[in-house]
């Protein structure tokens, strides 16, 4: 790459190679190249690689702009997409062909899928079944799915075109072991009483892997399917086919790991599954695959045995742990500090986070209420911690935002019994962390001012004698403070919650809040690095 100069004596900026050597080539990847006309600040340096640091993608992508054309269904399955409430999983294609859940549960069908969430089928009762799809105008068909699901030795179904596809021409059917024995899945599909069937072979059972069939009916020999395993072509082998047509397809409703909701139910998960009104070319496979190839970390992780220990609340807002239907999202420490949703939306909420998913907050009207649970409340004790990765929509407030607070009525008094005992903020747009005490005085360490639209993980702890406010990883702020944590009253206490100040009913934070945890203990700065670790 090179730029365009006036001057033809000076050919300009390279990049990638040497225009004055025209060699010293580059053999590897260059991204988000910059040039700034000023010397950059240690903290602008940092915050720049925080900026693309491990960037994980935690919700399904689009791909190039090409990747678009023709798309008649595409299902996420991601929680912004899947409303339990309802029992709907969204097509995000524009086409309004969404999927009914059936028999299926927010606690055991949502898993971390390959790209954001996916859905796990339990082989016996569960499907999605969705409206008709019209495909009457086409000839040519794409469908595309990723799949981690067992080897099973007899018929399963993964997709059904038709709520009864040996009986309707010009639909279609994906599933395993039915005509083709061995390692293979089977695409079929009916015309004229006719059933015609590819067998592709496939050996990745049990782990996620892409497949990607492309039908095209205008060619006129039984070579009308090409298969891709991983956006690579592999081999397909014609069996049944006693005649082939080049008729368009059908129009009727797509049945998900199951035929009609009713039998050959499928075993198995299943994640971004798209279906084209057109064949997509071998380049364009690839760059399908490509979205999802990358090991997204899609799930909250646990990290270090060590890291367990002492937790006493930690809420991923992973789709696994939320329960739209009851507006609960769970704490996976083991302790069942379930925390009940304040105005959030499983259509507007629930985001891609730093692992998993997280949730946006308005700034105005929503948060997180935990209660007054016991395990929550350190009274008398001298340590705590608490942790959570945040990230502001627009301008951090130059009043106060909450993360997590436990407390009550506050007046800046610490005098027992104490309106609060611990507070993860922004106080007048800096990072802070106080406790209240048995010295009776309240004190924050504040740290750093953050920037809108950048991900920070926020620690703050305290050990007896000192507040601590760690910020990416690094001590960023200490201040002294003594004595043991001062006791709630309990009389009427809202207690803890998370992005909004409940005792207050405000301080609301305007952005999104992921992978919360406290502990009972004084973490250790090595500890706070591998918690920064596990979102690097």
């Amino acid at each position: 790459l090179q730029t365009i100069d006036s001057n033809p004596s000076y050919p300009g900026i390279s990049v990638g190679f040497d225009w004055n050597r025209q060699g010293s080539a580059v053999n590897g990847t260059i991204d988000d190249t910059r040039i700034y006309s000023r010397a950059l600040s240690a903290q602008e340096v940092t915050e720049l690689y925080n900026t693309g640091n491990a960037a994980r993608t935690n919700n399904s992508l689009v791909g190039p702009g090409n990747l678009n054309s023709g798309l008649v269904g595409w299902w996420t399955f991601d929680g912004k997409n899947t409303d339990w409430k309802t029992g709907v999983t969204n097509d995000s294609s524009g086409s309004g062909n969404n999927g009914q859940l059936i028999g299926m549960s927010t606690s055991t069908s949502v898993v971390p899928g390959k790209i954001g969430q996916a859905l796990k089928f339990n082989g016996t009762n569960q499907a999605v079944s969705t409206p008709s799809i019209d495909l009457s105008s086409t000839n040519k068909i794409t469908i595309s799915f990723w799949v981690n699901a067992p080897y099973e030795s007899y018929n399963q179904n993964f997709f059904e075109n038709s709520n009864n596809y040996n009986g309707n021409s010009e639909a279609f059917i994906i599933s395993m072991n039915d005509i083709c024995t061995g390692n293979n899945f089977e695409f079929g599909y009916s015309h004229s009483g006719y059933y015609l069937i590819d067998c592709i072979p496939y050996s990745g059972w049990g782990s996620w892997h892409q497949v990607t069939l492309v039908i095209d009916k205008s060619i006129a020999s039984q070579n009308q399917v090409s298969a891709y395993v991983d956006g690579k072509s592999v081999s397909v082998t014609s069996t049944s086919y006693t005649s082939y047509d080049n008729n368009n397809f059908g129009n009727y409703p797509l049945y998900f790991m199951s035929r009609a909701a009713s039998s050959a139910w499928a075993n198995g998960s299943i994640d971004d599954t798209r279906i084209y009104s057109r064949a997509l070319s071998a380049q364009e496979v690839q760059q399908l695959y490509n979205t999802g190839s990358a090991g997204h970390t899609n799930n909250s992780l646990v990290g270090p045995g060590n890291l367990n220990s002492g937790l006493v609340g930690w809420w991923t807002f992973d789709g696994k742990d939320t329960n739209w239907a009851t507006g609960k999202t769970n704490d996976i420490s083991g302790n069942g500090n379930n925390g009940q949703m304040i105005n959030l939306s499983t259509t507007t909420s629930s985001v891609g986070g730093r692992m998993g998913q997280a949730l946006l907050f308005n700034g105005t009207s929503q948060g997180i209420n935990l209660g007054y649970p016991s395990t929550l409340q350190f009274d008398g004790k001298s340590a705590v911690s608490v942790s959570a990765w945040v990230k502001f929509k627009t301008a951090v407030p130059s009043g106060t935002a909450t993360v997590l607070v436990d407390g009550e009525t506050f007046t800046n008094s610490c005098i027992n019994p104490a309106e609060v005992q611990y507070l993860l903020d922004t106080y007048f747009g800096n990072f802070s962390f106080g406790v209240c005490t048995s010295s009776n005085i309240w004190t924050t360490a504040q740290g750093l001012a953050p920037l809108a639209g950048r991900w920070y993980f926020i620690v703050g702890t305290y050990d007896g004698a000192n507040e601590r406010l760690y910020v990416n990883g690094a001590l960023n702020a200490t201040t002294a403070q003594t004595g043991t944590l001062t006791t709630l009253s309990g009389g009427g206490a809202t207690g803890a919650s998370i992005g909004y100040d409940s005792f207050r009913n405000g301080e609301f934070m305007n952005g999104i809040i992921d992978d919360v945890r406290v502990y009972g203990h004084t973490l250790s700065a090595q500890e706070v690095q591998q918690l920064y670790n596990l979102g690097h």
